[in-house]
């Protein structure tokens, strides 16, 4: 985890800085309002300051480990936990190394005693006021990423807006759709009528749905069986494909045209490249709110593939970690005769 103190050499010296000061109020309250020597004032202070510096450092490890599991409760119990701890650590090590630096000096160890109730009250400032900076630092490292991400994703779009159709349909399966009506046209005009209707209602979907829209998975779903049901009829029985839907995840959302480079992906790299039949599967539930779609193709290892720019699986990767956050949300399982790719769709964050 990378400490937000020492991402930045100057926030680190302002850390430095800060208990520096405080080390010097606290030795300057002893000198001045409990009359002790410089020499005794300056041991309490460095001691006790010096070890919250460290304890310091380390409170936001805790932090971090759980702000991803936190609800209101957890977050009191949290604090209060760690609190604990810090307290036991910070005046337990200064006071024994203090009894054993003052072992001698029986009005300072009287002052020590004394002292602790105040000291651990302190503790409890010194504990707060570091979460508050570490909050502060946490927000303002994530609003940062926000501006960084919003800023890429308009770089992207900016980039792929001239190329945005030619990223939705793949061209070669437009020509060689309209190739195959062509030929079909002559020697089976029914099945070429067929596939027109299919291409016509495939492209209107395609085309229609702004860059960036959120759209119901039994959409998606129907705008992809359109596609393979065009490339069913151009390979026959070398395709078949079949889908397994969860009856709950029919009304669950996903960004428009996630999946067509997904099948594009299984018809160029299985169909296109096999001598034997191939099976494209599809498995869909929805569990815990997050939409799990599983699609499987098989392809044979031996064969020679065909070459391709390879953005495909890419721009899926991209496509979802810009929109969720996350690079764990695309995982791909390959054997040597299937090749699988699994999608995890949070609904919480998607709103038609």
């Amino acid at each position: 985890m990378n400490h937000p103190f020492f991402r930045n050499r100057n926030t680190f010296y302002f850390y430095c800085i800060v208990w520096i000061l405080i080390a010097s109020i606290h030795t300057a309250v002893l000198i001045f309002f409990y009359l002790y020597s410089l020499q005794w004032a300056l041991a309490d202070s460095l001691i006790f300051n010096s070890i919250f510096f460290v304890l310091g450092l380390s409170i936001w490890f805790p932090l971090e480990y759980y702000k991803k599991k936190e609800t209101v409760f957890n977050v009191i119990i949290n604090h209060l936990t760690i609190l604990a701890i810090i307290e036991i650590i910070w005046i337990g090590a200064g006071y024994n190394m203090l009894s054993w630096v003052a072992s001698e000096n029986g009005t300072y160890l009287v002052f020590l005693n004394d002292s602790l109730m105040i000291r651990a009250l302190t503790g409890v400032f010194y504990y707060s006021n570091t979460v508050l900076i570490y909050y502060v630092l946490s927000y303002y490292k994530n609003l940062q990423d926000k501006i960084k991400n919003e800023a890429r994703l308009e770089k992207l779009l900016n980039d792929a807006e001239l190329n945005f159709l030619k990223a939705q349909i793949n061209p070669h399966f437009l020509f060689n759709s309209l190739n195959s009506v062509s030929a079909l046209t002559i020697v089976e005009p029914e099945k070429a009528h067929k596939m027109i209707i299919q291409l016509s209602d495939f492209l209107r979907y395609s085309i229609s749905q702004p860059e960036n829209s959120i759209v119901k998975l039994e959409n998606e779903i129907q705008n992809i069986r359109r596609y393979l049901e065009i490339e069913k009829i151009r390979f026959s029985d070398k395709l078949n494909f079949s889908f397994d839907l969860d009856k709950n995840c029919i009304n669950g959302l996903i960004p428009v045209m996630l999946l067509q480079p997904l099948y594009e992906n299984a018809i160029k790299h299985g169909v296109y490249e096999s001598l034997k039949p191939v099976f494209v599967d599809s498995k869909i539930n929805l569990e815990n709110n997050v939409l799990t779609i599983i699609i499987s193709n098989d392809y044979e290892i031996t064969s020679i593939k065909k070459s391709g720019a390879g953005i495909g699986l890419q721009n899926v990767k991209e496509r979802l970690f810009l929109i969720f956050g996350s690079h764990d949300l695309i995982r791909i399982n390959k054997t040597e005769s299937l090749f699988q790719v699994e999608l995890k769709i949070p609904q919480n964050s998607l709103h038609l």
